[in-house]
């Protein structure tokens, strides 16, 4: 698309929020763009899935604009973190030593949000927003241990500033295998002298009674392990393929369960290869639309037109005693089955041309014949 360049440059540099309006409208613009005055014939969900689950690839603005926003928490990771703390949450009492113990905070109404000024309230929506949209699990691995509303358990015990001052900050640092680390491990990991067992022993009881035993296996979000990595590469690009995946993995689920109910169950590779032959089966666009269209069952059948229609006839025009399904018409209709069979035969007749190989006297070329006998049984 020659425009997402230039979207692309405008969302990266934004230091404002943009509110969802803004790229319902620009989407509007597109749709007109793609479809013109012509009937709809795919979603804009099936327009914006991949080509490899059956889409068109049509970018999605709003899902760029939070992918070029999360790209500057991979640059926010390798800056000076306690300045940033104490520039966007000044009361932070000493327990907030990392700007993403804010922003991994899920809740709206955290403290340190809202006393945060515009650029924490700012990253916060970013980070809730690909979050929300990337199905991220929750607790997760890096779930901030100190100041988190959502660890209520663990906001009432003394001295957190203590366990700050030592690097402990994260969820996955404390917890292994659904249950708290030693606290041996934890003096080897973080030099934590012996006078601090007590507290060791507070912080075991609050984590059990906030998530009980055993605690919940720990994911690591891939937006968490792209910013806490040091591939600077492709940020954008990283970030968007995790936003728009869920959605996507979703369509081609409901597009394969709708063509089970009339084939019966698929094998995983039987529906790759359908899927890849989207792109596969011509180098031609209108073919691969074509194609598209029939994977998506877009053209208007009897049935179809019926449901809006009242007066329309829903049955199949050939063999009038059958409900005109888009399965019906294209496959299990009887009128069309001597086609298919036809198609069969000469797939299989096909297969069976004897290939040989003759080399000429002057340069050595690969000439091919057509037996005459299976020639004939083809024409015929």
């Amino acid at each position: 698309m020659v425009l997402l360049p230039k979207l692309l440059y405008i969302f990266w540099q934004s230091p404002i929020h943009f509110p969802q309006r803004i790229f319902k409208a620009m989407e509007s613009i597109l749709n007109t763009f793609v479809w013109g005055s012509s009937h709809h014939k795919l979603s804009w969900k099936v327009l914006k899935c991949p080509t490899d689950l059956g889409g068109t690839a049509l970018p999605d603005l709003y899902i760029y604009y939070i992918a070029a926003q999360l790209s500057h928490f991979f640059h926010l990771n390798l800056s000076d973190k306690i300045r940033y703390s104490q520039m966007v949450c000044p009361q932070s009492s000493g327990t907030i030593s990392h700007p993403f113990q804010i922003l991994f905070c899920e809740p709206r109404d955290s403290t340190h949000t809202s006393n945060g000024g515009p650029m924490l309230i700012h990253h916060c929506k970013i980070w809730r927003a690909a979050m929300r949209i990337g199905q991220a699990p929750s607790p997760h691995s890096h779930t901030p241990l100190w100041d988190n509303p959502n660890l209520p358990e663990l906001t009432s015990l003394p001295d957190r500033s203590l366990w700050v001052s030592k690097g402990i900050i994260y969820l996955t640092q404390v917890v292994a295998h659904g249950m708290v680390k030693l606290f041996q491990t934890l003096i080897d990991d973080f030099a934590l002298p012996n006078h601090m067992l007590f507290r060791y022993l507070q912080i075991r009881h609050a984590l059990n009674t906030q998530f009980g035993s055993p605690i919940p296996a720990l994911e690591v979000p891939l937006p968490v392990d792209i910013i806490m990595g040091k591939d600077s590469k492709k940020l954008i690009s990283q970030f968007y393929t995790y936003l728009t995946r869920p959605a996507a993995d979703a369509v081609a689920h409901q597009l394969k369960l709708r063509w089970e109910s009339d084939l019966g169950s698929l094998t995983d590779e039987d529906w790759e290869e359908a899927l890849a032959n989207c792109k596969a089966v011509s180098p031609k666009l209108s073919d691969r639309l074509s194609h598209l269209y029939m994977l998506h069952s877009s053209y208007l059948t009897p049935r179809r037109i019926s449901k809006y229609r009242h007066d329309h006839n829903p049955n199949c025009p050939n063999c009038g005693h059958c409900t005109a399904s888009f399965f019906h018409l294209i496959w299990a209709c009887p009128s069309i089955q001597g086609f298919w069979a036809q198609m069969g035969r000469l797939n299989e007749l096909m297969s069976q041309i004897r290939m040989q190989n003759h080399f000429g006297a002057v340069r050595s070329e690969e000439n091919y014949y057509v037996d005459s006998d299976l020639l004939r049984e083809i024409k015929q």
